[in-house]
């Protein structure tokens, strides 16, 4: 006989069961806990908040830490706090500082100078954690958090203070000191890292990690990920790589029997470099079969600014259900916005 999952507690049964003697009831019971003070139960934001003082195991602190992050206690700040500040087991910590970066009010400067600390940890694990927190609270100290993490000892922090970098800087641009170090990087030894350092100085048109960014479309290096791969990509449309480009018709034009995965993306790529099979394509597409197909397309001839498509883009317009209208309106202007600017 199979055996049916147990029906989720009450509260008063989760209250119980948080306080049994055997560990495994203590952990289902937080689950409940969770949801009940996700749903606003008092009582139950109130057990987690014990729990993560008194609760005897390391793991079941932890996770009591990620459940009130999880139902959005936001008066759990305080005592997350102290378990950062005084916890013996390093993983509390580390999910206390993630579940700060949920819960913090934006440029709290009393969690922010405990972040602080906190990205300085000897724990690998807990300073990775804060750098994130520091970025997602919007703190002061986050920007010199991110470029002192670009040299860190764990690749894993060097290679996402890159990847945070694109957004903590996309305003005001890239430091100076973060582009040497990001140029440095491109000479280690580490792929992930180097691809993390090639996309955020391509992010702000410096084409120093051209050649990495190459290697990256080529799907050469292990240990990258498909994101990296796809944002290579789409740089080197951006940036015009032209040494990109035979990678690139490789990806577009070169699955036989399998599709690549990252071929539409190529394509479009490949459209801003100016490639006329590519932007055949494209145009061939807006009236091709499906509608995801003529979508994706639309998209496609807007961002390239594929003026030739503009035809088949206003008959998409005046059709009803071939592509979807909001995505072929934001195409047409596009084309138009560029013609404007090509006119003053």
């Amino acid at each position: 006989m199979l055996g049916l999952a147990p029906l989720p507690r009450n509260l008063a049964a989760a209250l119980r069961d948080a306080r049994h003697e055997k560990p495994a009831v203590r952990a289902s019971a937080l689950t409940d806990l969770v949801r009940l003070a996700r749903n606003g139960e008092i009582e139950a934001s109130n057990e987690l908040l014990r729990l993560l003082e008194h609760e005897p195991l390391d793991d079941l602190r932890a996770r009591t830490a990620m459940g009130l992050a999880d139902a959005e206690v936001h008066r759990a700040r305080d005592a997350l706090l102290a378990r950062l500040e005084n916890d013996a087991s390093a993983s509390v910590r580390q999910f206390a500082v993630l579940a700060l970066g949920e819960l913090a009010e934006p440029g709290d400067a009393s969690v922010a100078r405990v972040l602080v600390e906190a990205a300085r940890d000897s724990e690998a694990p807990i300073r990775f954690q804060a750098l994130l927190s520091l970025h997602q609270i919007k703190a002061e100290a986050a920007p010199a958090a991110i470029l002192e993490a670009m040299t860190d000892p764990d690749p894993e922090i060097r290679r996402v203070s890159f990847r945070l970098a694109e957004a903590e800087f996309a305003d005001s641009g890239l430091p100076e000191l973060g582009r040497a170090r990001a140029r440095a990087a491109l000479n280690g030894t580490d792929p992930a890292v180097k691809a993390a350092a090639a996309l955020a100085l391509a992010q702000f048109g410096d084409t120093s990690g051209e050649g990495t960014l190459i290697e990256l479309i080529s799907g050469r290096p292990r240990g990258v990920s498909f994101e990296d791969q796809q944002a290579a990509i789409e740089r080197a449309g951006e940036l015009g790589l032209e040494k990109a480009a035979v990678s690139l018709e490789r990806r577009a034009f070169g699955g036989l029997l399998l599709r690549d995965l990252l071929a539409h993306d190529a394509l479009l790529a490949l459209a801003r470099l100016g490639n006329s099979r590519a932007r055949a394509a494209i145009v061939r597409d807006l009236s091709g079969f499906g509608f995801r197909r003529r979508t994706r397309a639309a998209e496609a001839a807007g961002r390239a600014r594929l003026h030739e498509a503009r035809p088949a883009l206003e008959a998409l317009a005046k059709a009803s259900g071939r592509a979807d209208p909001e995505v072929v309106k934001h195409a047409l202007e596009l084309l138009d916005g560029d013609a404007g600017e090509e006119r003053a």
